[in-house]
Formats: C-alpha cells, structure tokens, sequence
C-alpha cells in the first residue's frame, strides 16, 4: 500500500502507475481527490494539475471523443 510506504521507491513507482492510469481512464480529478488522502503527497502543484489535464484531454480529441475532450480542455483552461 502508499500509504505504508510513501518513501519507497516502489511507492513512487505505484503513485506513477496510478497517475497515468487516471490520465487514460480520463479520470484526473479521481486522481486529484485520492492524492489529498495521502499524507504527503497532497500537494498537487497548479502546473501539474494543468499537465495532467491537458494530456487527458487530448487523449480524448486523439480517439475522436470530441464532447469529453472539450469538458475536460474546458477545466483546463479554467
């Protein structure tokens, strides 16, 4: 579990794991709600906030999903 061993490397790798399979899932604000649960990793900078956003979005306009991808390009730009 992270939350047992925030410090390991194999935690960093799971939090990596879990980042990007939210960004495919086109799930990021799961992800963002998650991370505020664990001590220590709650702080998600504005930056990569944006990031993840981004690239969740243009995940979607690259399979065609024009209506999820401009929601989620919306809170982008918001």
């Amino acid at each position: 579990m992270i939350e047992n061993y925030k410090s390991s490397p194999e935690a960093r790798d799971a939090m990596t794991g879990l980042r990007n399979t939210y960004v495919d899932l086109n799930d990021v604000d799961a992800y963002f709600a998650y991370v505020k649960t664990l001590d220590g990793y709650g702080d998600i900078n504005l930056a990569q906030k944006d990031s993840l956003l981004y690239m969740s979005g243009e995940n979607l306009f690259m399979s065609g999903k024009y209506d999820k991808a401009t929601n989620i390009l919306k809170s982008y730009l918001y």
